[in-house]
């Protein structure tokens, strides 16, 4: 999936599948913004931001912190890139409004679908991120643990935001990641050995689900399939 990342506020502007159509947008719209139009399935797509900005990326999209690496944190957006919503617009007309803009118009546009004119705005157009639901751990959507809030008509105190956390069960031998792997090597080898990126991504989903009905979180499988695609598919 493409995508345009605005590049100041961090956060993903428009998606779809077709990379001219964006590039167009791109132009009528944002030309005077720093935006980055990519592949937002594609690693290297990301290796331009800081952490600080990839953290920002991940909150304007899911609407929760980012707990993850830098690594997961990237993970996880590619992963659900997909299922970003795609825009409305046809790529001829974009096209044709593009190419009515001059490079250094200081003016401001919108894509208008259904003519070869793109609208004239007073201002820029006021966006929304595209927004996708939080990712699940486990069977739960992760919800940020809030430090507890000082008692009212009392001296403030510190609040600690450490959490307890029970015990872990012994792990097996080597943890999850040979079950892992050995799960995605079935399904990718039944699936006919696809190297399509896209099609890649949506199995890696089929193995996510499978391995869950196994007791193995979304989050570590999600780790460990990163490694496998790289392993498998360099």
């Amino acid at each position: 999936m493409n995508t345009i990342i605005d590049m100041t506020d961090m956060r993903f502007v428009y998606a779809s599948t077709n990379f001219r159509l964006l590039s167009s947008l791109a132009h009528i719209e944002l030309i005077e913004q720093a935006t980055l139009v990519c592949d937002a399935t594609y690693q290297g797509s990301y290796a331009r931001f800081t952490d600080l900005e990839l953290k920002l990326l991940y909150k304007n999209t899911f609407g929760v912190e980012s707990f993850f690496s830098r690594g997961g944190t990237i993970q996880v957006l590619m992963d659900n890139a997909l299922d970003l919503p795609q825009v409305d617009a046809d790529p001829y007309e974009a096209l044709v409004q593009a190419n009515s803009l001059a490079q250094d118009d200081d003016g401001f546009y919108h894509y208008q679908k259904g003519t070869m004119v793109p609208q004239v705005l007073e201002e820029a157009f006021p966006y929304e991120a595209l927004r996708l639901r939080p990712p699940v751990l486990g069977d739960k959507p992760f919800v940020p643990v809030q430090a507890p809030q000082a008692p009212t008509g009392h001296a403030s105190i510190a609040a600690s935001t450490k959490v307890a956390v029970a015990p872990r069960e012994p792990r097996a031998p080597g943890g999850a990641r040979p079950r892992i792997f050995e799960v995605a090597d079935s399904m990718w080898a039944a699936a006919g050995s696809p190297r399509d990126m896209a099609t890649v991504l949506n199995l890696r989903k089929q193995m996510m689900n499978a391995l869950e009905t196994e007791g193995i979180k979304r989050t570590t499988s999600s780790t460990a399939l990163g490694e496998w695609q790289k392993t498998r598919l360099a």
